[in-house]
């Protein structure tokens, strides 16, 4: 092998290796989180702002009091645990061990826009999902100075392909009223739906 040759593969395995480690870095590292959230800081079109910090890109990680805002839409957080597998998503799936957050406010414009497109029967998500653990506790969402729409908790345990939804377990609170469901949810044309809702009121 001629010396210039020896030297071009050489260069380029060095490259693929600093790449990779530069990679690792970014994930597994507390300070590759800090600089992961300082790039969305930079280049999110709104302001995105926390109160602190901890962990891994790679999980698990800890956000405290998570702000963005972006004209008049505001998306606020108390409380934000991650625990994920982000190397499965080369493989087109997305497995989260663990997502818990806390006391959410969601704020939205009021619009008279209406979008008259038909929706098509059936459609697909873009990766198989797994999720274990999802707890949502406090959201409240508002659109322009309507009434804000409150749950008090909201938990999920799920797993996907790409046309349907297995829900082991589905539970939403909301004043006094709690929702349950476990079963399938077909997305595509030719999914079926077997899924057992349950709504309990208190009287």
């Amino acid at each position: 092998m001629k010396r210039p040759l020896k030297l071009t593969l050489g260069f380029l395995l060095a490259l693929l290796l600093g790449a990779l480690a530069a990679l690792t870095a970014l994930l597994v590292t507390e300070g590759g989180l800090r600089l992961s959230l300082s790039l969305a800081q930079r280049f999110a079109p709104g302001e995105l702002s926390w109160a602190a910090a901890s962990g891994r890109l790679a999980g698990p990680l800890q956000l405290r009091d998570l702000r963005y805002v972006d004209a008049d839409r505001r998306i606020a957080v108390n409380r934000l645990e991650l625990e994920w597998s982000p190397a499965r998503l080369l493989a087109w799936r997305l497995i989260v061990d663990r997502l818990h957050l806390d006391s959410v406010i969601i704020q939205m414009p009021s619009t008279e826009d209406t979008d008259d497109t038909p929706i098509e029967p059936g459609w697909r998500l873009p990766l198989e999902i797994q999720v274990h653990d999802l707890a949502l506790t406090d959201l409240s969402i508002q659109r322009g100075t309507a009434e804000p729409v409150e749950l008090q908790e909201l938990r999920v345990a799920a797993s996907s392909g790409r046309d349907w939804v297995d829900f082991e377990t589905f539970s939403l609170q909301r004043a006094q009223e709690r929702i349950t469901a476990q079963g399938r949810l077909g997305l595509g044309r030719d999914s079926a739906t077997d899924l057992q809702l349950t709504l309990d009121a208190a009287p």
